[in-house]
């Protein structure tokens, strides 16, 4: 049985993480199947090794780390790992990220390849484009592309006009 798994009656599967996915996988030479992780949902690190199957796991994120998405496997990327914790905030592990006394956390909206903040739109419409979105001191965006700065561009589809405070996924992390 794998590592992240469990298998009570020796013939079934049971993902440890609820929400995970395994899938059957032919075995080459073998002829027959076995069982690989798949999927992890949010808060879990996908660990999956070719021809280990045994190690498959979705690794919980520890107290100071989070995930926010779910983390579907592909043998051409590198998988992501935990985020550290953003300044201002706690993280009780998994997708848990809560800001502390003073901060707040800005709220990120997203639409096909693109992340915006509708708190920035404000400051965007007196702004050229081009122009780094500024949040008030110690505000944190915890969503996906964590450091890279939100700039004010024109974006069809996302705002009838003008600017709008948003980054791609097209941009270096």
């Amino acid at each position: 049985c794998p590592k992240g798994a469990s298998c009570p009656d020796g013939a079934g599967l049971v993902g440890l993480a609820s929400g995970s996915v395994w899938v059957k996988e032919w075995v080459e030479g073998d002829g027959g199947h076995r069982m690989r992780i798949e999927e992890c949902p949010p808060g879990y690190m996908l660990q999956r090794e070719p021809g280990i199957p045994l190690a498959d796991e979705c690794a919980p994120c520890p107290i100071g780390f989070y995930l926010l998405d779910s983390v579907k496997y592909d043998d051409a990327v590198t998988l992501p790992e935990c985020k550290e914790c953003p300044q201002g905030s706690f993280c009780a592990g998994l997708d848990s990220v809560q800001a502390e006394a003073g901060f707040f956390r800005v709220h990120v909206e997203r639409m096909g390849d693109y992340e915006w903040a509708p708190a920035g739109d404000a400051e965007c419409a007196e702004a050229e484009e081009g122009a780094t979105c500024m949040f008030p001191e110690g505000a944190f965006v915890t969503k996906a592309w964590t450091g890279d700065p939100m700039k004010c561009r024109k974006v069809p589809g996302l705002a009838a006009s003008g600017l709008v405070c948003v980054r791609t996924r097209a941009e270096p992390a």
